[in-house]
């Protein structure tokens, strides 16, 4: 009989399968090993599949994602067709909703994922030891992303992609997909996400990189298929707003939070703010398009 560690993480394929893709560890936040798991999954690779403390009904959620750019009224902020772009010279095929702690999105469903992935944030920060920095407004800060990505086939001149290559700004984020698409650069190479159903991935983002030297912010893209639409619920948990932004060194030269994404490289000139909330007004700004 395995062990029951062997059994919360699924077979690990940090390098290139059978089939090209990279299959992720699963970790139950609920486990008593919970908090080595997930340790191990933060510092190899940055990114996990969740069990245990995460959202209990994926399809009925992705559902719903699908029924709010489908149906006539909606609320949160609309981000239109190539609104927004984290490389510059490539547009983004993908339009999204926005909705932060609060406000409504008229489907009970969406409501409770908002709860309920707050919840599993709040774990993820317990076990990772970085209760300090989001005691305040973190919750409020929060923000749910919802995104429907286009085929590929616009007839646009400039190169097209899901969402260009970047690294997550805040603390950690929740992905639910309805299709494969992710990829994430390890070992020097770009791999597809393996996908066999909808799951919930937790990235670790740039400033949890930045808090804890042990943790990898992994860059990652998501690629549009010619003939497929996809779509997708992005759950962004961020530090409070007056969390200072920690010290730059040399292993964190790729992290998106700081580079600069704007269209024009000159709008970016002067010092990083020294508090997340101050840069991340900063970052939205970047990537409007």
């Amino acid at each position: 009989m395995m062990p029951r560690r062997d059994l919360l993480v699924v077979f690990v394929c940090l390098w290139w399968c059978p089939y090209g893709e990279v299959v992720l560890p699963v970790v139950d936040l609920s486990a008593e090993d919970a908090q080595d798991l997930l340790g191990s999954a933060l510092s190899d690779i940055g990114a996990t599949v969740v069990v245990g403390d995460g959202v209990e009904d994926l399809g009925g959620v992705l559902e719903a994602t699908r029924s709010v750019f489908y149906e006539k009224t909606r609320n949160g902020s609309f981000i239109g067709r190539g609104g927004e772009s984290g490389g510059s010279g490539l547009v983004e095929a993908k339009e999204g909703f926005a909705f932060e702690a609060g406000s409504p999105s008229n489907d009970d469903r969406l409501e409770r994922a908002f709860g309920q992935l707050q919840k599993a944030a709040r774990r993820v920060v317990a076990l990772s030891g970085l209760e300090g920095c989001c005691s305040k407004d973190a919750e409020a800060s929060a923000l749910l992303r919802l995104f429907r990505y286009f085929p590929s086939d616009l007839g646009l001149e400039r190169d097209v992609v899901g969402s260009a290559p970047h690294t997550d700004w805040g603390l950690l984020t929740f992905v639910v997909a309805d299709a494969p698409g992710l990829e994430i650069f390890h070992e020097n190479q770009w791999q597809p996400v393996a996908f066999h159903g909808p799951s919930l991935l937790l990235h670790a983002g740039d400033f949890m990189a930045m808090t804890k030297a042990a943790v990898r912010s992994p860059r990652h893209r998501v690629l549009v298929a010619p003939d497929r639409e996809r779509f997708s619920l992005v759950f962004f948990y961020y530090p409070d707003s007056d969390a200072l932004v920690p010290a730059n060194h040399h292993s964190q030269e790729g992290l998106s939070l700081l580079q600069c994404q704007a269209a024009d490289p000159t709008t970016c000139q002067g010092p990083t703010p020294p508090t997340f909330g101050e840069l991340i007004k900063q970052k939205w700004q970047e990537v409007r398009r």
